[in-house]
């Protein structure tokens, strides 16, 4: 008011300084000349200056939403506050000015006149600069609210003064207590997964490893940390693995899938199904996410099976092309027979154990052949059950959210689009009424003259697979 060229009554002390002067109570006001500063500052007295000198400054200091404490630096006894500081301690007026500050912060709480010495001498020190800190403030109950204070060491006349503002901080406690509980719930899924989770910065450096990849992989706790991605990966998958990884920092959001093999600790290699999406800019990950799932016994039983489904494929056709040319041969035939027989337990065995079944329909009559693992796969009995008879029947045994998508797929095959498929889908299980889901491969079967005649295919349970990925997501 006095630079605004106003008149104000009132008690004030002009003091010339080489150096700004701070208040936590009041902003500074400035008066500069050619020669000196002058520091016009009206500086908190005791209760009763303050009260009869200065009322609208008083109504200010009481209605802040900081608690405020003056205390004497010399004892460290409280000779001012406001309402709001009163609030939070649950004094009345009278009652927090026969308190020490010792009495109420719970770090000086019972601490010898030395420990007060150097509290002072450390804000002394500081001083003009404020000091942040968080404690914990005794409550006139007996119990502690966490606080985050500002303490200023000031001087007036002789009389050395210490300003304390204060706001209690329980909420932003509670708030943490609420996100470590739930963090310390998503840890407790991440170490219950059997698939291992990695978390990689943009370089491939792994910076989190899951308890799971590190038990599964054969490393002790924590020693896959800092590890570099493409020395666990197989050099024969190295290439191409570094091109995706390539690919995935590049691109945000999207969810990559892959397969190559991991080199464990001891040396073996194995056969991992990646699934990753590049969250580097996600500020509470900030990381590559990979979910890695051990393939290695679906994988090698893809290949028997790939092996038999291609070895009856070549028996098939020799035998047509000798029983064209050696109709009388039967021995040939028979021979040819067993192989194929052979052939089909091969196939039969790799199916049980790999939990996959294969069929077979004809084109022109839709007419459908099913393995022994098929039926099982739908919940039949082989031996007493039949087959669907066309795609209309096999229709109802589709979940009917997905029936639309594998009518449209089968069209594509028989009419040339596409010569293969592969979708995931819902199969109804006869024995309880329910459904899983199943992965479905399928191929186009040609004649020699290029025509198609039938198309052949696996189906693969993957239910609790879709199950965990789904945990997961949530």
């Amino acid at each position: 008011e006095v630079i605004n060229g106003k008149s104000w009554t009132g008690d004030i002390k002009i003091k010339k300084t080489s150096r700004e002067y701070y208040s936590s109570f009041l902003p500074i006001q400035e008066l500069k000349t050619s020669e000196t500063k002058i520091v016009v500052t009206i500086y908190p007295a005791v209760s009763e200056k303050l009260t009869q000198r200065s009322p609208k400054f008083f109504k200010l200091l009481q209605n802040t939403s900081d608690g405020i404490l003056l205390l004497d630096a010399e004892t460290g006894r409280v000779i001012e506050t406001n309402e709001t500081a009163l609030k939070y301690l649950g004094y009345a007026y009278e009652e927090v000015l026969e308190k020490n500050f010792k009495q109420i912060d719970v770090e000086l709480n019972g601490q010898t006149g030395l420990s007060w010495k150097k509290f002072l001498i450390e804000l002394k020190q500081k001083s003009p600069e404020p000091v942040q800190t968080l404690s914990r403030y005794i409550q006139k109950d007996g119990s502690n609210i966490p606080v985050e204070s500002s303490m200023i060491y000031e001087e007036n006349d002789g009389d050395a003064y210490i300003s304390i503002l204060f706001k209690d901080v329980s909420s932003h406690d509670r708030i943490e207590e609420i996100l470590d509980a739930q963090q310390k719930k998503f840890q407790l899924l991440i170490e219950n997964l059997d698939d291992s989770i990695l978390l990689l910065d943009e370089g491939a450096n792994i910076i989190y490893a899951s308890p799971a990849a590190h038990k599964n992989w054969g490393y002790r706790d924590n020693e896959l940390q800092e590890q570099y991605l493409f020395d666990l990966v197989h050099p024969y998958d190295s290439s191409l693995v570094k091109k995706i990884f390539f690919e995935i920092i590049n691109t945000r959001r999207k969810l990559f899938k892959t397969t190559f093999r991991i080199l464990y600790k001891d040396g073996s290699d194995h056969w991992m199904e990646v699934k990753a999406k590049n969250l580097l800019r996600e500020p509470s990950i900030n990381a590559v996410l990979m979910i890695v799932q051990n393939v290695t016994q679906q994988t090698l039983a893809e290949e028997k099976i790939i092996q038999a489904l291609e070895t009856e494929k070549k028996l098939n056709e020799e035998l047509a092309q000798r029983e064209e040319k050696l109709k009388n041969t039967l021995d040939i035939i028979k021979q040819k027979e067993i192989e194929l027989k052979k052939a089909n337990q091969i196939l039969e065995d790799a199916q049980t154990f790999a939990k996959m079944g294969s069929w077979y329909m004809e084109a022109d009559s839709e007419a459908l052949v099913w393995s022994k693992q098929t039926f099982i796969a739908f919940g039949m009995n082989p031996f007493s059950d039949r087959a669907p008879r066309n795609k209309k029947e096999l229709r109802q045994l589709v979940h009917e959210e997905d029936r639309t998508k594998l009518l449209e797929l089968y069209q594509k095959v028989l009419t040339g689009e596409t010569e293969t498929y592969e979708t995931e889908l819902r199969q109804y299980q006869k024995n309880d009424g329910t459904y899983r889901w199943f992965l479905t491969k399928a191929q186009s079967i040609k004649s020699e003259e290029g025509n198609i005649i039938g198309i052949s295919g696996i189906t693969l349970d993957i239910h609790e697979r879709q199950l965990a990925e789904e945990k997961l997501r949530q």
